[in-house]
């Protein structure tokens, strides 16, 4: 079947390059992989390479090559059991434990130098992941990462405002999964260290029970801390100009795997579909930037469209068939012209009627076709319209 030009756009898809950066992760030993010894027993988190307790208090380190029957191994050991969220280690702490009234509070830290400062109005992505230990008596939102220009000093409770912080309310319940705690941060410059912990006292700690135990405590697995440049595409903006049909639909959308969507109608919803003429535009909405896509959209009428269906074997004593014009409605044919492959003219209609007649009889083979119409749109305003292609007939 051949048929004339037609306007119909399903779904824009942008793809644009990225700039390309070597993003390096500033945590050092991220996955906690690197040692110095294997950990003999829970709270040796001195054993795993850079990272540290600053309060010295028992920061625990897992990995595989511990003792299975020692406490420290993976997938288990003392506190649950928990497969890495990738490598062969982990880290685990105490965010809270009960305390004797007139005690100070109890909190385990992991700290470490990164690998470099960071710059100045640099934007990072800031992640790591956690889950809840299986001998946790509670669960917390209160789970957050702090960076300093100065090594941290021992302190039984950092009370200092995260720079990444798991939202208030997202209780971290998770015991067989790892959930990641992301963000992005804008550097003042020279930051050299990082904090992973709970910053808040007992009274402002949000704490849900999801098991009785006989030791109360919250406790979190930690594993894959990354801490590394944004990378940005080349360009943060688009533009398109297309049109659809009238009486059909578009439907647009914005870039994949973003985070969130703003239209400019404040719509939050990844695509839109439109049945109206105008401009629209999409913030979608990346961990590190935002980007822009504008729309320009007409509509056209499509009602000039005329379909030439191949001609098939009718019966075997039917040595030719017809040739069937079939025009969508609003076109008026004018003139239908055949040509052989060498460009020699064999056919010549004209007038509606002829044309539709069905008297048009030619042998099996390849053709071309010129065609000549007049279309009214839905606006009643008439044009002119060729149509030209290759015609096999099929005996």
């Amino acid at each position: 079947m051949i048929r004339g030009n037609r306007f119909l756009i399903l779904i824009w898809v942008l793809c644009l390059p990225f700039l390309s950066l070597n993003a390096q992760n500033l945590a050092p030993n991220p996955g906690f992989e690197a040692y110095h010894n294997c950990p003999p027993y829970p709270g040796q988190i001195q054993q795993t390479v850079a990272w540290d307790s600053p309060n010295n208090n028992s920061t625990d380190y897992f990995h595989r090559c511990a003792e299975p029957d020692h406490g420290a191994g993976v997938p288990i050991n003392d506190l649950g059991e928990q497969i890495p969220a990738s490598g062969n280690a982990y880290t685990g702490i105490r965010l809270w434990i009960p305390i004797i009234p007139g005690n100070p509070v109890y909190r385990e830290y992991l700290a470490a130098p990164l690998l470099a400062p960071l710059e100045a109005d640099v934007v990072y992505e800031v992640k790591f992941k956690v889950s809840l230990a299986e001998s946790s008596s509670h669960a917390t939102d209160g789970l957050g990462l702090y960076f300093s220009t100065l090594p941290f000093i021992n302190e039984r409770l950092y009370q200092v405002t995260s720079h990444i912080q798991n939202p208030v309310g997202n209780i971290l319940k998770n015991q067989t999964e790892w959930t990641t705690i992301s963000g992005t941060y804008r550097a003042k410059g020279g930051e050299q260290y990082i904090l992973i912990g709970n910053f808040q006292d007992d009274a402002a700690m949000t704490r849900i029970l999801v098991d009785e135990q006989d030791a109360p405590k919250v406790y979190y697995y930690i594993d894959d801390v990354e801490v590394t440049p944004c990378a940005v595409p080349s360009v943060v903006s688009s533009s398109l100009d297309t049109a659809f049909c009238i009486g059909m639909s578009l439907l647009l959308g914005g870039m994949s795997e973003a985070k969130g969507y703003v239209w400019n109608n404040q719509q939050q919803n990844s695509t839109q579909t439109i049945s109206q003429a105008g401009t629209y535009s999409v913030v979608s909405q990346f961990a590190c930037y935002d980007f822009t896509q504008h729309f320009s959209v007409k509509t056209t009428d499509c009602a000039c469209d005329v379909s030439l269906p191949n001609p098939q074997l009718i019966a075997e004593t039917t040595p030719f068939s017809p040739i069937q014009i079939l025009p969508n409605a609003g076109i008026t044919l004018q003139k239908l012209e055949i040509f052989d492959f060498s460009g020699r003219s064999l056919v010549v209609l004209s007038g509606a009627d002829q044309i539709g007649s069905d008297v048009l009889h030619l042998p099996a083979g390849m053709y071309f076709y010129q065609l000549q119409f007049q279309c009214v749109d839905a606006l009643g305003k008439a044009t002119a319209g060729k149509q030209s292609g290759k015609l096999v007939l099929v005996r």
